[in-house]
């Protein structure tokens, strides 16, 4: 069986869960192909990358409040929204070119507009085999109840599947999590990866702000410092350069010894399981990792969407601390160095957000339905 996965760079955590059915895809004997959706068109890759990073950045409430209001008319329509259709129509033409460089029987994608072009093609004949759909994040994705041939559509959660269902989804749903990397699932004992990252303990709590870098963490840095005794700062700062020089900065004039400062890192599994405390943005893909690592999650309301929707399931789970600026992180922070008993049973809600071992169930039902359909 031939497998192509289908992503969006718009989104580190779109790419990830992708990458972790793919790893499961190919344990299972498929032959998969890992593409972004606009691979070979580098002008509307950058348009939708970089164009979205410097709105959330510059008017994260604004772009937050209008994509809120379009959310909530998706939710009631049985009809896509006209506005989708150059999304739509650039979608439909790189998938003809994958599709007939690649031939597979089986096309996986977590990007709604890429499934609803794939809906297109198989009306207009242009493609013969089964799609699957994931919804990214904990929150049913624009217009996902319009969706007509996906084969199935694996749901984050089983609120995102009662609520396409009450919406009148056509289509079999099934609630397998959200998929994460096995490197979440085999992780070595703690003591062991401290002392492969240079650690002396897990008493440590980590900051990270999501491979893009959104937000400013140097303040936050500055006024915890003096509280943490024997605790350390793990700081992430992804691709936001400056930040991390500014950081830089404060260590070396204040000489500090208990904040380790880093940009972009590939071992996010290590540096989560050696922490006891994560503040972080809230994407389906860092929730799903920070849970499988049974983490105290503390939650950044950027205002940024559908983080905000993601929030929401978190507040109806009491399983995070819900933090809106910097000073409000720095006392719950300084709440947990004092006395870590409040965060007891919030931690133990958040373990249990996500289910474990998503990407292989993923994995086995896509191979069942094709055994199904072609014995082998």
């Amino acid at each position: 069986m031939k497998v192509l996965i289908i992503g969006l760079r718009v989104g580190a955590g779109l790419i990830s869960m992708c990458q972790a059915v793919k790893e499961k895809l190919d344990l299972a004997g498929c032959e998969t192909i890992y593409t972004d959706l606009y691979a070979n068109n580098k002008a509307q890759d950058n348009l939708n990358a970089e164009v979205y990073y410097k709105m959330a950045k510059c008017f994260p409430r604004i772009m937050s409040f209008g994509q809120n209001i379009a959310y909530k008319i998706a939710l009631k329509s049985k009809k896509r929204h006209f506005l989708l259709g150059h999304e739509i129509k650039s979608a439909q033409k790189e998938l003809k070119f994958f599709l007939e460089q690649n031939k597979p029987d089986v096309v996986f994608t977590n990007v709604q507009f890429v499934a609803f072009a794939l809906d297109k093609l198989i009306d207009e004949g242009g493609f013969q085999g089964d799609y699957y759909f994931q919804t990214p994040d904990f929150m049913v994705p624009y217009y996902t109840q319009t969706m007509r041939h996906a084969k199935c559509i694996f749901s984050s959660c089983e609120e995102v599947t009662q609520l396409l269902i009450q919406k009148g989804c056509a289509v079999k749903i099934i609630t397998t999590g959200i998929p994460v990397s096995s490197s979440f699932e085999n992780l070595p004992p703690a003591k062991d990866l401290c002392e492969k990252l240079g650690l002396p303990d897990t008493n440590n709590i980590l900051i990270s702000n999501g491979g893009a870098g959104f937000g400013s963490n140097k303040k936050l840095v500055e006024n915890i410092c003096p509280y943490l005794g024997n605790y350390r700062l793990i700081v992430i700062n992804g691709n936001n350069t400056v930040e991390k020089e500014k950081i830089e900065k404060f260590i070396m004039e204040k000489k500090v010894k208990n904040v380790v400062n880093l940009g972009f890192v590939k071992n996010m599994p290590e540096y989560m399981a050696v922490s006891g405390v994560m503040l972080g943005k809230c994407g389906g893909s860092t929730l799903s990792e920070a849970s499988s690592c049974e983490l105290c999650f503390i939650a950044y309301d950027n205002k940024l969407f559908p983080e905000i929707r993601n929030i929401k399931y978190l507040k109806q789970k009491n399983a995070a601390f819900v933090v809106r600026h910097a000073k409000d992180a720095e006392r719950i922070i300084k709440q947990f160095l004092s006395d870590n008993r409040p965060f007891v049973e919030k931690k133990k809600n958040f373990s249990h957000i996500n289910l474990r071992n998503a990407a292989q169930r993923i994995s086995d039902i896509i191979c069942a339905d094709y055994k199904a359909k072609k014995p082998w």
